[in-house]
C-alpha cells in the first residue's frame, strides 16, 4: 500500500513538470509579443493622474509588469501589475505638486532578460486652485 502511494506520488509529480514545460513550449516566442500600448492619461481626481494601457499578460503575452511616472523634477514612483485575461489596464498615481509628467510601461517574462516597453506618454498637470475664504476675527475692543 505505501509503495502505491510513492509511485501514485512521483506519477503525479512527473505529469505536472511535464505539464508545465508543455505549456512554456506553448507559448508565443518573446520576441513576437507585442510591446505594451499607452492608450491615454488623464485626469481622474484632484491630486490623481490615471495611465489607461494596453499589455498582454495572459499565457502568450508577459507575466508581470510595472507603470512608471517619472516628473520633470526628479521624482518618479512606479506600480506593478501582473496576469489578467484582459489586455486593457489601468493604473491610477497621486501627484502632489503641478508639473510635466511622463509614463511608460514596462513588460517582461521570468523566463527572459529583456523587457518590452511602451512609447513614453507625458502629462501637464497642474494642481487645482482652491477657493479662497477670508475670515474675520473680533477681539472685542
Amino acid at each position: 500500500m505505501r509503495k502505491t502511494r510513492i509511485m501514485l506520488g512521483i506519477a503525479l509529480a512527473i505529469s505536472c513538470i511535464a505539464a508545465a514545460a508543455l505549456s512554456a513550449q506553448d507559448r508565443k516566442a518573446w520576441a513576437d509579443v507585442a510591446a505594451p500600448v499607452i492608450t491615454s492619461v488623464e485626469q481622474t481626481g484632484p491630486n490623481e493622474i490615471t495611465v489607461n494601457f494596453n499589455a498582454l499578460t495572459n499565457n502568450d503575452g508577459s507575466d508581470n509588469g510595472k507603470v512608471t511616472m517619472k516628473s520633470d523634477s526628479g521624482a518618479s514612483a512606479a506600480k506593478d501589475f501582473g496576469r489578467t485575461r484582459r489586455g486593457a489596464k489601468t493604473l491610477a498615481f497621486e501627484v502632489k505638486k503641478s508639473g510635466t509628467y511622463t509614463f511608460t510601461v514596462q513588460a517582461a517574462r521570468d523566463d527572459e532578460s529583456t523587457v518590452h516597453e511602451s512609447a513614453p506618454a507625458t502629462f501637464t498637470y497642474k494642481l487645482p486652485l482652491i477657493k479662497t475664504t477670508v475670515s474675520a476675527l473680533n477681539t472685542g475692543n
